[in-house]
């Protein structure tokens, strides 16, 4: 019997192929016109609503691509995540910005400043993949060794945003950071994009990183003062 199939529309719309061999056994053009029928068929007839309603909505976009070259770049790297450029260590700190409260020359402003410096090099830490999270899990005789767990880019991000990559177009705003002496734990608003953070004698010192490592992984007592 012969399964070339002419013209794959008629086909389409009938009960069976009109033949016992199987798919595999079609030319590849043949088997080309087999699924764009059945896409035309199946998908876009059942979902034509759906696609008409999409088109109008891309068409603006369409637009903007015709009358500013930047918003295809633009696009595209939304489109395809591979061709994303990595974070560079300048503009992942330039995400983030110190809200002072203190005056300057003031105790607070003072603590403030070295509770940031702090913070940036926790920053540059996770960026050059040197952040970890000791575990501390108590393990029995024969049992393995746990391993740390590392920080990365994509985690801060997550914390202070809501959100693993930054967008193509940017963020609206700088993540602003508030230390507050009052604080006990990470208050994050990753609508507003500004985070308040404790500010006290571990947060002015190295080891001001260390909590920050044990915050961006998921535990009970978060945003809980």
């Amino acid at each position: 019997m012969n399964c070339c199939l002419q013209d794959v529309d008629e086909v389409i719309d009938r009960p069976t192929i009109g033949c016992s061999k199987p798919i595999t056994a079609l030319s590849e053009a043949d088997r080309a016109r087999w699924v764009r029928g059945l896409f035309r068929r199946d998908v876009l007839l059942h979902q034509m609503n759906a696609v008409v309603d999409f088109q109008a909505g891309l068409q603006p976009m369409l637009d903007t691509w015709k009358s500013t070259p930047e918003a295809v770049e633009a696009a595209m790297q939304f489109l395809s995540r591979d061709s994303i450029p990595d974070l560079t260590e300048a503009a992942f700190l330039q995400l983030f910005e110190l809200n002072r409260y203190g005056t300057e020359r003031s105790q607070l402003y003072k603590d403030e400043n070295k509770a940031y410096y702090w913070f940036e090099s926790f920053l540059k830490d996770v960026h050059r993949g040197l952040a970890t999270c000791k575990t501390e899990a108590q393990r029995e005789d024969f049992q393995p060794p746990v391993e740390d767990i590392a920080i990365r880019v994509s985690d801060v991000l997550m914390f202070f945003t809501g959100s693993t990559t930054v967008p193509p177009g940017g963020f609206s705003s700088v993540i602003m950071l508030h230390f507050d002496r009052g604080c006990t734990l990470p208050r994050i608003s990753t609508c507003a994009l500004n985070a308040t953070m404790p500010l006290n004698a571990i947060a002015t010192h190295r080891k001001g990183k260390d909590n920050y490592c044990y915050w961006l992984l998921p535990g009970s007592g978060f945003g809980v003062d």
